[in-house]
């Protein structure tokens, strides 16, 4: 998820629009942010937690000798669509918010030192946890944790402090590193070093944005074609594969924001109604793609276009106002899954298990706290260490400058975190 000086709470702020960019291509709103777009990053992280709420109990039902409800062994896979829906907003807000950012050597080197200091120190902390917790796991019992096990593999380890593209150890061909939200952000890094190079290069705002989907696509498209040949190599499956076509539409729905702030209202509703219905009928059908599957893009990537582009269209015509609440948890979403797989699940889990705490409650409720505590702490984390440390690293790697078009607002989030989630 990407670009502020680091998120602090949202404020809403008037939508208008100013004249064109560069000269030439798109007119965009002149606030900073917009508020949709991290209501849809709250809801998008409360998808994907809630998927492996429901992932976690089973194993963890089994052993404690108790028969799963139905609504537990059907599962919520469809949870998984938002990674998909993070992966447009990340196309969408890079071009967004790099619209009226230098071009060249200089603009492409404070977009990249911007993105690691966004995705590695948080990411890094919650890795150390997650290292932790492979010893540790390793010497429970059965009684006391019931989840995925897996070797203390070195090569492993190492790539998965870089975010280098791997399989899990074992010689499956489950693609991710130690800690699982990880996969993701090994796309989003490959997502930013293309359009670093396209900023350094172009400095059209529309043209950049027009050939980044372009790379996307090709590079999506021969890795549908070849995916037979790709697939032993995690670093080519990862970089050619057809996820990358929600990237691009996003980057060239970005530049259509004038367009979509003329689309009447009920278009609007008419995009986000058939996007929630296509994404009812995957989760009644159970038409999960799995984490790599070459038909996610289709079966979660249209659902999640259409609403995206439904709902951001409402805010720019300014028929639409998001709650406070909403945009918070979407302030903190990546503290939130990516601390809820190293740390939150973990711990309830084993407390859960050895308290014996699943006899006397019922599963409904174990789900329903088991999201709070993972709201709870991702909540805690972004305030109070991810706000302080992203923005200090940023002063310390990127001191202001004089110049007006170089301040960024501090109450604009919308670039406040890599987009992206867990083990869809």
């Amino acid at each position: 998820m990407p670009e502020k000086d680091i998120p602090e709470p949202s404020r809403s702020t008037p939508t208008s629009f100013t004249s064109t960019l560069d000269d030439e291509v798109m007119d965009r709103p002149k606030q900073a942010q917009l508020n949709s777009i991290q209501a849809m990053r709250g809801v998008a992280a409360i998808l994907v937690v809630v998927s492996h709420i429901i992932l976690s109990l089973r194993p963890q039902i089994r052993h404690a000798d108790i028969k799963p409800p139905e609504w537990l062994q059907h599962g919520f896979n469809v949870g998984a669509c938002g990674v998909d829906l993070f992966f447009i907003i990340s196309g969408f807000i890079i071009v967004y918010v790099t619209s009226r950012s230098k071009s060249g050597l200089l603009g492409c080197r404070d977009f990249v030192i911007k993105r690691l200091i966004r995705i590695y120190p948080t990411y890094w902390f919650f890795l150390l946890f997650s290292i932790g917790g492979l010893v540790i796991r390793a010497q429970l019992s059965s009684e006391m944790y019931a989840g995925d096990r897996f070797p203390i593999a070195i090569p492993w380890i190492i790539r998965s402090i870089f975010l280098f593209p791997a399989y899990k150890p074992g010689g499956s061909q489950d693609f991710g590193p130690l800690l699982g939200p990880g996969w993701t952000l090994s796309f989003e890094l490959f997502f930013y070093a293309v359009f670093a190079v396209c900023l350094c290069t172009i400095r059209s705002t529309k043209l950049r944005a027009q050939s980044v989907a372009a790379i996307s696509v090709t590079l999506g498209c021969l890795g549908t074609i070849f995916a037979d040949q790709l697939i032993e190599i995690p670093v080519l499956r990862m970089v050619t594969h057809p996820l990358l076509f929600e990237f691009a539409f996003g980057c060239l729905l970005a530049t259509q924001c004038e367009r979509l702030a003329k689309l009447r209202f009920s278009v609007s509703v008419s995009l986000v109604s058939v996007g929630l219905g296509l994404l009812v009928f995957d989760h009644i059908y159970q038409l999960h793609p799995g984490k790599l599957g070459l038909t996610r893009p289709i079966i979660y990537g249209v659902p999640c276009g259409l609403l995206f582009t439904g709902i951001v269209s409402a805010e720019l015509r300014g028929m639409l106002n998001v709650h406070r609440w909403l945009i918070a948890i979407g302030d903190a979403s990546y503290a939130t899954y990516l601390s809820h797989s190293a740390i939150t699940l973990k711990v309830l889990g084993i407390a859960w298990l050895t308290t014996g705490f699943y006899h006397q409650t019922p599963l409904l409720v174990v789900l329903l706290l088991n999201l709070a505590a993972c709201l709870v702490v991702g909540q805690l984390f972004y305030y109070l260490v991810e706000i302080r440390m992203i923005n200090g690293l940023r002063a310390w790697c990127l001191p202001m400058r004089a110049s007006p078009s170089n301040v960024s607002s501090p109450s604009s989030p919308n670039e406040s975190a890599p987009a992206s989630a867990h083990n869809g």
